[in-house]
Formats: structure tokens, sequence, C-alpha cells
């Protein structure tokens, strides 16, 4: 089965998620091959996921498609980082809301040149010398990863997070770790 769309990655499983479908795979291994024998070598569709290293891989072996950084992962370890570093922690989680919530703004409806402004805005006020190694390792994982930090202000169809992914498979992963509560739902009428 060749699915389009969304993807997210689950423990012991991938997650695929288009429109109002979803489905879950059984992976044995996290790496690319495992979405790549699903998604097919040329899939349409924008990748919504966390910054997994095989997602760099099938996005070669995809024709290098256009990538979207699911940003709820990016607030929580920067919200990480803002509890454990102090003010340099606190700086970047601020940053990062911030621009995520001005990004949000356009609704799917910016241009170009409105993710470059984000990309430079981002880039200037995340960049100061940072002391704490983990803080200046996250604005410069950034800087690598920019242009698949916007897709979902200039395509209504992507969403900044892969919460819709995770929302879809989420019924089926919770019946496949827990059978008892699949029977605990029925009696509830869920």
């Amino acid at each position: 089965m060749k699915l389009p769309g969304e993807r997210v990655e689950l423990t012991n499983g991938c997650g695929f998620c288009c429109g109002r479908c979803s489905t879950i795979h059984d992976c044995k291994t996290r790496s690319h091959k495992e979405p790549l024998s699903i998604l097919g070598e040329n899939p349409k569709g924008i990748d919504v996921h966390d910054r997994f290293s095989a997602y760099n891989t099938l996005a070669r072996k995809t024709g290098n498609r256009a990538q979207q950084i699911c940003w709820f992962h990016l607030l929580v370890d920067s919200k990480d980082l803002s509890k454990l570093y102090g003010e340099e922690g606190k700086h970047i989680h601020e940053t990062m809301k911030y621009i995520h919530a001005k990004a949000k703004s356009f609704e799917g409806k910016g241009r170009p040149e409105d993710v470059e402004n984000l990309i430079s805005e981002l880039q200037d006020k995340l960049d100061r010398p940072y002391k704490n190694l983990k803080c200046r390792k996250f604005g410069e994982s950034l800087k690598r990863v920019k242009e698949k930090l916007f897709q979902f202000v200039i395509n209504p169809k992507v969403e900044s997070t892969n919460n819709k992914a995770e929302r879809a498979v989420r019924p089926m992963t919770v019946k496949g770790k827990f059978p008892e509560e699949r029977d605990h739902q029925k009696v509830l009428g869920h």
C-alpha cells in the first residue's frame, strides 16, 4: 500500500496520515527503508516529522521532496533548554515561541519572502555567543535545517506539527500496546 502525505515515527511502528486515512506499519528498524517501502520512491506531499536522521536519507531517496520539521518537537526541546540552562535556554525558548506564533499567523498564505524574513529573524535572535554547548548546538542545528522550518507558512495543507498524524494513529497504538484498554473502551462505548 502506497500512501502520500504526513508521517509520524512511533517507537515500534511507523504511522502514516493522509487526509482522513491513517495506517500503522510494524517497523523492524528505525531506518529510512521502512517508510520508503510504504511511501514508494516518488510520493507526493510533504513529510512532517521530528529531526530523526533517517528522514534525511528518506528525503534523498524520494527525490528530495519538501520537508517540514515538527514545531511541537522543537518547542519541547527549547522548553527543556529553558528549564536546564537558565537565561540562555529561556531566550531560545521565548524566541522559538515568538517565531512559531508569527509563522502561524500567515495561516498558510505566506509568500517565499515571508519565509526568508522568518528565517532571518530567527537567526538574528538566536545568533549570540552561548556559553552552554547544548544551547549553541540547538541554534546551529536550526541553521542547518532552515529550509525545513516554514513549509506551513506558504502551504495551507501543511501543519506546523505532526500532531494530526499523532492523533490519527494514537487509538491504534493504544489498542496494540494495551489490549485490555481496547476492551475497556468498548464497554464505555468509545
